[in-house]
């Protein structure tokens, strides 16, 4: 089971709050809680919101000494999209291709641009239909928050919405009562969140655009003060706004006038819920709301609960921290955190005690979850593969060292002589064959894991039209031998090789082709073919990962090289360069799209701090290169966080003209006899300038090996 999060944040449009957690007997404990104000303006833009957060976050994380790093976080209600379905019971892969369908038909965005989870209500006995509550986040806002919080050092496990946090603190609380048709509803700053439970599953959520903001804004607007005076008068108990003596009070405003004002904003909300829950209520099988809990800050103001109560008509009742018995707090804490619905859903979450668990993180942090999660299995299957393999070394060695004991009891009994040679030398040649199966077990096995990987990858590249048949397999070289239709199959199948992160371009080599004569009367002649790979590379996860999500961005476009060049090749911890070779490019425009793609596979690989620089080389159609364009890898990163424009990255470009090409390094020699050719070689005759590796891609081949 993954480990949660022992800090959870909270981020709002006047507020961040955060919570730092402890995993109790009974679920967690508070151990620091704060809060600070984003000092923001009415109306700000998105940009100056995330700067605004960039800069206040670390500073409360500072304030409070709190050192935890991954995070649960919280995104605004109004940024999810729900939906209620109703769905044929299945399970499985088909439930999910349903769901996905489904959610095709409901969603108001592709589903390649939003990232989605559901939850499957509880079912009893025979049902004819599933109940399904979907929920989606478009993946650039779930993308943002976690870039933020990650240039505060934050790493985000779990992005959850606020409206699902404010359900889970509810469900967890000793106010929950599945007899009611209850709806929480969580007044904040920008929004006003509305949850709607029937039968102990949720049922409906909404995100109504008035809440706090709203209320302050008519106070600007009524008394003409500024935002900040405004949300300082909208807190203050009306009974302080007094009169004494005919002067107005300190705040400088009468309260019948103050109350006027707010009663109107507050009708705003009111009418806002009413339409909630007349919504809900047309629905199939749906009940009135009997009863309403209230959250958020706003719910902090004097009189709200009444107010809300007699517009309502059904009992109101404030949520309150100290009723959910899965957080311990103290008593100072519980005063600061009574209504922070969002926060204590989070934490019930960490506790492991959430009714809906739904997560909107990017994919590659589920996925980094998912593989934390099975990290002991695999360390369990890991560990009882070296043990197998040890047992079987201790065997063969046992076997070794009696075969060993046998030459020399022998050695001792028979006497030296013409008539005993033969059957000593025997005995011998037996023993040092023995030896050295067991050395080359020893070797394979120190070595297995990167020849197992070497071998799928050769198998992954096989073109069509190839039939392989024989594979001689050792620690440094490999010998492929099989047929092919032609020549021009069997270059493919070298370039694709030499393109692979595990074979350097000019360690593959051609040792021997020849024309079959036709033996099918068809005029149909097959090329016979050794390919010979001489070294072996032991690329980084990343550099799998980086060529793996290329070739997907860059099938349709002709690339030359991608190589990893790092300044000390023996230290994969020094920095590193990109190269990517292609023809010719004249427009700019061209230029950026391939640096696009660039940058969204380093992003999709995952981050690599060591790789410091991006070089494209450029190459006529004869194969010479023309011209190289350097640029650092933090202005590409800038570039693609549009942080510079067009026009502005292209001047940061360093144009170089390359000097003549020198010699070309020799490769290896072959044996005698034998003809030789290899994928340098074939850069002088244009197949370095086929274009396989963004013609051919990955997943080719297949039974028989490549074969039709």
């Amino acid at each position: 089971m993954a480990k949660l999060p022992l800090l959870v944040i909270d981020i709002g449009q006047q507020r961040i709050k955060v919570l730092q957690l402890r995993i109790v007997k009974s679920g967690v404990e508070v151990v620091k809680a704060g809060e600070e104000r984003l000092m923001l303006p009415p109306n700000v833009d998105t940009e100056t919101f995330y700067q605004r957060i960039r800069e206040t976050l670390p500073l409360l994380l500072q304030r409070l000494e709190i050192k935890e790093k991954r995070a649960i976080v919280t995104i605004p209600g109004r940024a999810a999209f729900t939906r209620r379905l109703k769905i044929p019971v299945v399970r499985g892969r088909q439930l999910a291709r349903i769901i996905r369908y489904e959610a095709r038909q409901h969603i108001p965005f592709p589903l390649d641009q939003v990232n989605m989870d559901y939850q499957v209500a509880a079912t009893s006995g025979d049902v004819a239909e599933l109940e399904v509550n979907l929920v989606a986040v478009r993946k650039e806002v779930a993308a943002a928050y976690t870039d933020i919080l990650k240039k505060c050092g934050i790493r985000v496990d779990v992005i959850e919405a606020a409206s699902l946090s404010v359900y889970n603190a509810y469900a967890a609380s000793t106010d929950h009562d599945p007899e009611e048709v209850t709806a929480i509803v969580s007044i904040g700053a920008s929004g006003t969140d509305i949850v709607i439970e029937q039968n102990g599953m949720m049922q409906f959520m909404r995100s109504a655009p008035v809440a706090g903001n709203s209320l302050t804004n008519l106070l600007v607007k009524g008394l003409e003060i500024p935002f900040d005076k405004a949300e300082e008068l909208k807190v203050i108990p009306l009974s302080d706004i007094s009169e004494t003596g005919g002067e107005q009070a300190a705040s400088g405003f009468s309260p019948e006038r103050v109350s006027s004002i707010l009663e109107q904003g507050f009708e705003s909300i009111v009418t806002e819920i009413r339409r909630s829950f007349d919504f809900y209520v047309s629905q199939p099988d749906a009940l009135p709301v009997t009863r309403v809990i209230l959250c958020g800050g706003t719910s902090k103001m004097e009189g709200v609960s009444e107010f809300l109560e007699d517009r309502l008509g059904v009992p109101v009742t404030v949520f309150d921290a100290e009723k959910c018995s899965a957080v311990q707090l103290s008593d100072e804490q519980k005063q600061m955190l009574r209504v922070e619905a969002p926060l204590m859903g989070m934490a019930i979450r960490v506790a492991r005690k959430s009714r809906c668990a739904l997560s909107f993180a990017p994919d590659h942090i589920k996925q980094r979850l998912e593989l934390e999660r099975r990290a002991p299995v695999l360390s369990l299957m890991a560990f009882l593969m070296v043990l197998m393999l040890t047992g079987a070394i201790y065997f063969l060695q046992t076997m070794v060292d009696q075969r060993s004991l046998a030459v020399a009891r022998v050695s001792q009994i028979i006497k030296p002589g013409e008539d005993s040679r033969a059957d000593l030398k025997k005995a011998r040649d037996t023993q040092d064959m023995y030896l050295n199966r067991f050395s080359r077990i020893s070797e394979v096995s120190s070595k297995r894991g990167n020849l197992s990987r070497v071998y799928l990858e050769m198998q992954n590249l096989i073109p069509e039209d190839i039939w392989l048949e024989s594979i001689e397999l050792t620690s440094t070289k490999m010998v492929i031998s099989g047929r092919a239709l032609n020549y021009e199959v069997v270059s493919t199948y070298v370039q694709r090789l030499s393109m692979s992160p595990f074979f350097d371009y000019d360690s593959v080599v051609i040792r021997d082709q020849n024309v079959l004569p036709d033996s099918t009367g068809l005029s149909q002649t097959l090329t016979q073919f050794k390919i010979e790979i001489v070294r072996f590379n032991d690329p980084s996860d990343f550099e799998i990962k980086f060529i793996d999500e290329f070739r997907k961005l860059t099938q349709n476009d002709t690339i030359l090289l991608v190589n990893l060049s790092r300044s000390n090749p023996d230290d994969p911890e020094s920095d590193a360069k990109y190269i990517v070779g292609l023809y010719e490019m004249e427009r700019d425009e061209d230029r950026l799209k391939i640096l696009n793609k660039i940058g969204t596979a380093l992003k999709n690989a995952g981050e690599d701090q060591t790789i410091k620089d991006i070089e494209l080389r450029f190459h006529d159609r004869e194969n010479n290169e023309i011209k190289r364009i350097q640029l650092t890898k933090e202005k590409l990163d800038e570039y693609l966080g549009r942080q510079l424009t067009p026009d502005d990255f292209i001047n940061n470009f360093v144009m170089v003209t390359p000097s003549p090409s020198p010699t070309p390094t020799p490769t290896p020699t072959p044996e005698p006899g034998e003809g030789e050719q290899t994928s340098m070689g074939m850069y002088g005759m244009g197949m370095y300038g086929m274009g396989m590796y963004g013609m051919g891609g990955m997943g080719m081949g297949g039974m028989p090996m490549g074969g039709q």
